[in-house]
């Protein structure tokens, strides 16, 4: 194999595995009402391509319910724009409404 192609395959392995790390061990610390601790696994799933809904509105209420408003809107808003007809969209809207 060409080096580059290496790279991609490993980097598409590891990508994957710290999004889901990230994503089930932050959304266990949410769980937990370890909010500010939620973050930046959440972030790191999202970064490696866990641009799902899921991660999207858990980053979002991580944020909301750690105090920072403004980055709980930013991520609601991807959400609601990238998912527009789904339950999350639904659920970031209703949060939004609260928001300052």
């Amino acid at each position: 194999k060409k080096t580059g192609d290496l790279y991609k395959e490993v980097y598409s392995e590891v990508s994957e595995r710290v999004r889901d790390y990230g994503y089930e061990h932050g959304h266990d610390l949410y769980n937990d009402k370890k909010y500010a601790e939620a973050v930046p696994y959440l972030l790191a799933a999202y970064r490696m391509g866990g641009s799902d809904a899921d991660t999207l509105y858990f980053l979002g209420r991580s944020y909301q319910r750690d105090g920072d408003e403004d980055n709980a809107r930013v991520y609601f808003q991807m959400l609601v724009n990238k998912y527009p007809g789904s339950e999350r969209a639904e659920m970031a809207h209703q949060c939004m409404d609260g928001l300052n």
